[in-house]
Protein backbone atom coordinates (compact mmCIF):
# COMPACT_ATOMS: atom_id res chain seq x y z
CA UNK A 1 0.00 0.00 0.00
CA UNK A 2 1.49 3.35 -0.98
CA UNK A 3 2.27 5.93 1.67
CA UNK A 4 -0.28 8.45 0.32
CA UNK A 5 -3.13 5.93 0.36
CA UNK A 6 -2.16 4.83 3.85
CA UNK A 7 -2.13 8.43 5.08
CA UNK A 8 -5.54 9.16 3.54
CA UNK A 9 -7.05 6.02 5.08
CA UNK A 10 -5.51 6.77 8.46
CA UNK A 11 -6.99 10.28 8.40
CA UNK A 12 -10.39 8.81 7.51
CA UNK A 13 -10.14 6.43 10.45
CA UNK A 14 -9.15 9.26 12.78
CA UNK A 15 -12.22 11.24 11.69
CA UNK A 16 -14.44 8.21 12.30
CA UNK A 17 -12.87 7.69 15.72
CA UNK A 18 -13.46 11.34 16.69
CA UNK A 19 -17.08 11.21 15.54
CA UNK A 20 -17.57 7.95 17.50
CA UNK A 21 -16.16 9.62 20.60
CA UNK A 22 -18.60 12.54 20.20
CA UNK A 23 -21.57 10.22 19.68
CA UNK A 24 -20.64 8.08 22.71
CA UNK A 25 -20.50 11.22 24.87
CA UNK A 26 -23.87 12.43 23.60
CA UNK A 27 -25.42 9.02 24.23
CA UNK A 28 -23.92 8.88 27.72
CA UNK A 29 -25.09 12.40 28.59
CA UNK A 30 -28.58 11.72 27.24
CA UNK A 31 -28.84 8.39 29.08
CA UNK A 32 -27.70 9.97 32.34
CA UNK A 33 -30.22 12.80 32.00
CA UNK A 34 -27.50 15.45 31.80
CA UNK A 35 -29.06 16.85 28.62
CA UNK A 36 -32.69 17.08 27.57
CA UNK A 37 -33.85 14.54 25.04
CA UNK A 38 -36.30 11.77 24.29
CA UNK A 39 -35.97 8.04 23.76
CA UNK A 40 -36.23 8.76 20.03
CA UNK A 41 -33.22 11.08 20.27
CA UNK A 42 -31.25 8.29 21.93
CA UNK A 43 -32.26 5.81 19.24
CA UNK A 44 -31.20 8.27 16.52
CA UNK A 45 -27.76 8.68 18.12
CA UNK A 46 -27.35 4.92 18.47
CA UNK A 47 -28.29 4.45 14.79
CA UNK A 48 -25.74 7.10 13.79
CA UNK A 49 -23.09 5.23 15.76
CA UNK A 50 -24.03 1.93 14.11
CA UNK A 51 -23.83 3.57 10.66
CA UNK A 52 -20.46 5.05 11.54
CA UNK A 53 -19.12 1.64 12.57
CA UNK A 54 -20.24 0.25 9.22
CA UNK A 55 -18.52 3.08 7.36
CA UNK A 56 -15.22 2.06 8.99
CA UNK A 57 -15.50 -1.57 7.83
CA UNK A 58 -18.47 -2.04 5.50
CA UNK A 59 -20.27 -5.37 4.99
CA UNK A 60 -18.61 -7.98 2.76
CA UNK A 61 -15.28 -6.21 2.82
CA UNK A 62 -15.22 -6.11 6.61
CA UNK A 63 -12.48 -8.69 7.19
CA UNK A 64 -10.17 -7.31 4.50
CA UNK A 65 -10.92 -3.73 5.50
CA UNK A 66 -10.29 -4.39 9.15
CA UNK A 67 -7.05 -6.18 8.35
CA UNK A 68 -6.02 -3.20 6.22
CA UNK A 69 -6.83 -0.90 9.14
CA UNK A 70 -4.73 -3.01 11.50
CA UNK A 71 -1.80 -2.76 9.05
CA UNK A 72 -2.26 1.01 8.70
CA UNK A 73 -2.33 1.43 12.47
CA UNK A 74 0.81 -0.69 12.78
CA UNK A 75 -0.78 -3.57 14.70
CA UNK A 76 -0.08 -6.11 11.93
CA UNK A 77 2.56 -6.51 9.26
CA UNK A 78 1.54 -6.60 5.60
CA UNK A 79 1.70 -10.01 3.93
CA UNK A 80 4.74 -10.46 1.71
CA UNK A 81 4.42 -12.07 -1.69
Amino acid sequence: MCHRRRSVRLNELRCIKERMRDLKKKISDLSAGLVAGTRDDLMILEKQMEDLKESGCPGREKAAGCQERMIILGHEQPATK
